[in-house]
């Protein structure tokens, strides 16, 4: 049996866009939008001008699972190096500290 051609999965895809005119203005960017590639396009067609665009995708699916071992490795680091003493004050007293000297 062939697998579903659709998943059913976690995933994005992030673009970002660049593009410009090399006569107008060097290899300074000027488009960033998703139509960058388009008026670049439009540009070279109503100018005659060497226009470029560059895009980059990123694709992830998926999360990464959590690995429980890395708050055991933490763990195991604070309490060999302050001998099971908390080496700084936890951020919730602190920030209690800080509200209570405020004017």
């Amino acid at each position: 049996m062939k697998p579903p051609l659709a998943h059913n999965r976690n995933g994005k895809t992030e673009r970002e866009y660049r593009a410009g005119c090399s006569v107008c203005w060097g290899e300074k960017v000027h488009w960033t939008t998703a139509n960058a590639q388009a008026l670049a396009v439009q540009h070279h067609d109503r100018t005659g001008h060497e226009t470029w665009c560059d895009i980059d995708a990123r694709s992830r699916y998926g999360r990464a699972a959590p690995d429980d071992r890395q708050i055991d490795i933490e763990d195991m680091i604070a309490s060999a190096s302050s001998g099971d003493a908390p080496g700084c004050a936890s951020l919730s007293t602190a920030y209690e500290a800080a509200k209570e000297a405020r004017p």
